[in-house]
């Protein structure tokens, strides 16, 4: 009996290990995710204050960045992409565009 007792607590604990290992390792690869925003926010910047002419592209970390403008229901908007070249994940986002 102690025996079987004994297995079920060890068992019990390698799965919370487990668990939080995965937790710990997902949170780090999930947080290259603020470089990304970091950079986009200043190309956003720059866009505002005239500093970069659209359209834009450039290569950042494996990432391809995209700025362009289009019109949409008569108003100007500036879109922003940036796509994963691995995973070909795209974080994409649109403001109005300055006058």
């Amino acid at each position: 009996m102690e025996t079987l007792v004994a297995t079920i607590i060890l068992i019990i604990i390698f799965v919370i290990s487990s668990l939080i290992l995965n937790n710990i390792f997902g949170a780090s690869i999930q947080g290259d995710k603020g470089k990304i925003n970091n950079r986009l926010k200043e190309l956003e910047y720059f866009y505002r204050y005239d500093k970069i002419e659209l359209p834009y592209e450039e290569d950042f970390n494996g990432w391809g960045v995209y700025i362009n403008s289009y019109i949409e229901s008569n108003q100007q908007l500036v879109r922003f992409e940036i796509t994963n070249k691995d995973t070909n994940k795209s974080l994409i986002y649109s403001i109005y565009a300055e006058d």
